[in-house]
Order: structure tokens, then sequence, then C-alpha cells
């Protein structure tokens, strides 16, 4: 009896022995054929609400799908403001092509007014209402001749814009509207792309009352 006893206990410990002695399974595509590769996600049919494992282990949140390459589109500029909303709230410059004065309001009030000289006949400054495209403290005409255009403000692509110049009281411009230097220094500080309004008219402007009335 006690030789089978022993027999018996040493069977079992070699059991034991010989369990605790195996490698745990690997969990695999070759040990378990149809289980699918632990990484290769691309390769699982996915769904939404799927729970997919991931390098760390198994990730149980909702699978969202592949990232989205394609940048976002671009926004949209807001429009320029009409006469009225610039004269309320940022810069309206009104120009009288007759008269050859311009007329400066600021958030509603005037700002200043001054002699101008605008394109001479057959270099008309063209009549209505303009946003500034672009601004430059020293700029040459790529038209005439390199002529400089200090403090230049343009409004249209063409090659219109406000200028520091020569105003001798008549129009003499090649289509630019041409403002006394100091004048063109401090407007060129105060307007700007999204707020500011040139309107450029052909009636006949003797004061600041008349000019805010075209806005």
């Amino acid at each position: 009896m006690d030789k089978l006893v022993i027999a018996s206990a040493s069977a079992i410990g070699a059991l034991l022995l010989g369990s605790a002695a195996l490698p745990p399974r690997a969990f695999s595509s070759a040990s378990s054929p149809s289980a699918p590769p632990l990484f290769a996600q691309s390769q699982l049919k996915l769904g939404p609400g799927a729970r997919v494992p991931t390098q760390f282990g198994p990730y149980w949140g909702p699978y969202l799908g592949p990232r989205s390459l394609k940048p976002p589109e671009p926004a949209e500029p807001p429009p320029p403001p009409t006469p009225k909303e610039a004269l309320r709230d940022g810069v309206l410059i009104v120009v009288s092509l007759v008269s050859q004065r311009a007329f400066v309001f600021r958030k509603g009030a005037e700002w200043d007014s001054t002699d101008v000289s605008t394109g001479k006949p057959g270099k008309d400054t063209p009549v209505g209402s303009f946003t500034i495209l672009q601004k430059k403290v020293l700029h040459r005409s790529t038209l005439y001749d390199d002529a400089p255009m200090p403090y230049m403000q343009r409004i249209t692509w063409d090659g219109v814009a406000l200028h520091a110049g020569r105003v001798p009281g008549y129009p003499a411009s090649h289509g630019c509207i041409r403002l006394p230097k100091a004048f063109a220094q401090k407007l060129y500080g105060i307007t700007n792309f999204s707020s500011t309004i040139v309107v450029v008219t052909d009636q006949r402007l003797s004061s600041a009352h008349e000019a805010r009335k075209l806005a």
C-alpha cells in the first residue's frame, strides 16, 4: 500500500512539473487559424461600434474609422462693408471728381478733408464704390516709368490707387487719386482692408455734410 501511495504521488508531481514547464500558448494566426492578426487592423472588417485590439491591449472604445487626410475647406472672406456701414463703424472716403476734393469720415464723425488731383482726360478715375486692396508705404508704379507712389492704397487691380503726389488744383494723374503727402501719411494710418470704403463720385461736393449723404 505504501509503495502505491508513493508511486501515485510521484506521478502527480511529475504531471505538475510537466505542465509548469510548458510554454504559454501564444495568440497568433498560426496557433489559431480562425483568429485575425492582433495588429493587422487594416485586414479587419470593422463597422460602427466595433472593438479594436491595439499594441497596448484591447481598445474598448468605438471604432471611428480611418482618419481623413483631406484638408479643411478655406473659410470664405467676409463681404466688404457698405458705404453706410463704413461711415458708421469704419472709414469712409468720399472723392468728388468735379470738386477735386476728398472728405474722410471715421466712425461716423468727420475726420478731415483735402484737395486732390484725379485722372486727367483720357485717364479718368473710375466712378464707384471701392475697397482697399493693397497698401504699401514705399511703392513705385509698374506702368508709368517707375514713378514713386508713397503711401499707396490700391483700389483697383489695374492700377488706380490713393497715394501722395503733386496736387496742382486740377485733374493731372493717370487715374490715381493724388493726395498731399502729409494727408496721405495720416490717412494711411487709419485705413484697413475690412472696414474702409472709397466712394468716387462725379457730383459736385462743397461740404462734408453733402459728402455724408452719399453713404
